[in-house]
């Protein structure tokens, strides 16, 4: 679904949680998000809501976030002085 053109991700109410959340995961921080299909947007059935919230954040708060040269970095800030002008 493209929905205005923000790459959003939605996850129904019958959704394999484990596969939708690594899916969402991935679809967002793959190249530190900076991707054109980058999952920026979120659409997740009200029965599922709060348990996929939950687990979604936890899973976030274990990123390593560092430098793009450390092997252990799993998000990284922008690495490219013209991307990072532009935008800035």
């Amino acid at each position: 679904l493209e929905l205005g053109g923000k790459s959003p991700t939605v996850v129904f109410e019958d959704a394999d949680l484990e596969q939708a959340l690594a899916g969402v995961m991935f679809g967002i921080f793959s190249s530190s998000g900076q991707s054109c299909v980058a999952g920026s947007r979120l659409f997740v059935a009200r029965g599922r809501y709060e348990e996929f919230v939950d687990e979604l954040t936890a899973r976030t708060r274990k990123l390593r976030v560092g430098p793009g040269t450390d092997p252990g970095t799993q998000v990284a800030p922008l690495v490219h002085h013209r991307h990072r002008d532009a935008v800035a």
